[in-house]
């Protein structure tokens, strides 16, 4: 069962989907076909913890991680108002299509 959860960069389950989901990503033709630096993947869920902007969604199921979304709060001038700001989606290849 597929199910979609925010994640909690704090939490050390939660962060290592997320590093290892955007990891994934980066070494997809779509992320640039590179893998992350080491100092990103050391520093990335301690940094994003420290934000008050950011939302983070995963898609788990049966308990693995399969599906990231990272979002930035952002602000728009011409409504004034704010906005969410879809950065990062990523589907493991697995699950793609479903």
């Amino acid at each position: 069962m597929l199910d979609i959860k925010f994640a909690d960069p704090g939490n050390p389950v939660d962060a290592n989907a997320i590093v290892s989901l955007l990891n994934d990503y980066a070494q997809h033709p779509m992320g640039g076909g590179k893998a992350l630096s080491e100092y990103t993947l050391k520093h990335l869920t301690q940094k994003l913890a420290a934000r008050d902007d950011c939302v983070i969604i995963l898609a788990v199921d049966s308990g693995k991680a399969v599906g990231l979304c990272n979002c930035f709060e952002g602000f728009s001038t011409f409504a004034s108002k704010p906005l969410l700001n879809i950065h990062d989606v990523y589907v493991s290849a697995s699950h793609r299509g479903l």
